[in-house]
């Protein structure tokens, strides 16, 4: 019986690699969130920061710039909990990407091994009937030893 090959291997190694394309990006999505969030907590301290001044007895050119600052870090906060919502959307993406690429090699990984086990059957049952034939060739022929002629 010839050597077991599977057809789909190219397709097999495509998906593998999409697989691990998938993951790299995972990777990378999860430090932009992870980024991202680190900026919003700056942002947050910064507005914090900016709030205290205005709470502080102060000149009228401080409170004004200090007002200034303030609505900035308002301003950059509301933008860096955007970028995070963005930066969180793109990981649950990410994630479901690589679950189906995952999904998609696990068919092949399947369907390859059943094509295995199968050969692996036809190939134990041809070995079968060669052992087969053998024994009732040599049955045949000590049939044909006993009897005189």
């Amino acid at each position: 019986m010839k050597k077991f090959s599977f057809s789909l291997d190219t397709v097999k190694r495509l998906r593998a690699d999409a697989e691990q394309a998938a993951q790299a990006e995972l990777g990378k999505r999860i430090a932009a969130h992870r980024a991202a969030v680190e900026a919003r907590e700056a942002r947050a301290r910064t507005l914090e920061r900016a709030e205290s001044v205005l709470a502080e007895n102060a000149l009228a050119h401080e409170l004004v710039q200090a007002d200034r600052d303030r609505d900035a870090a308002h301003f950059r906060l509301g933008a860096a909990a955007a970028e995070g919502r963005m930066a969180e959307e793109n990981v649950l993406r990410s994630r479901h990407e690589l679950a189906e690429a995952s999904r998609a090699l696990e068919i092949l990984d399947r369907l390859e091994q059943k094509r295995r086990a199968e050969h692996r059957s036809a190939a134990l049952a041809e070995e079968e009937a060669v052992s087969q034939e053998i024994a009732e060739a040599r049955r045949a022929h000590a049939q044909t030893k006993r009897k005189p002629s």
